[in-house]
C-alpha cells in the first residue's frame, strides 16, 4: 500500500488538496510557457510584415522614379 491509501480523514483530504494544488500549479506554468511561444510568434510574425512593408516601400518608390 502507498501512503496515501493508509491516510485518513483530515489526512487524506489534506493530501488530496496538496496533489491539486501542485497539478493546478503545473498547469499554469505550462499556459504559461505556451503563452509566452505564442506571443513570441506573434511577434515575430510582426516584426517580418513590418520588414516587408519596408522592402515594398522601398520598391515601390524606385519604381516610382522609373516612371
Amino acid at each position: 500500500m502507498t501512503d496515501e491509501a493508509r491516510l485518513t480523514g483530515d489526512a487524506a483530504w489534506k493530501a488530496q488538496r496538496d496533489s491539486i494544488d501542485q497539478h493546478n500549479v503545473a498547469a499554469k506554468q505550462r499556459a504559461r510557457e505556451r503563452t509566452a511561444a505564442t506571443n513570441a510568434v506573434s511577434e515575430r510574425e510582426r516584426r517580418l510584415a513590418a520588414q516587408e512593408e519596408l522592402q515594398l516601400r522601398a520598391l515601390n518608390a524606385r519604381l516610382g522614379d522609373r516612371g
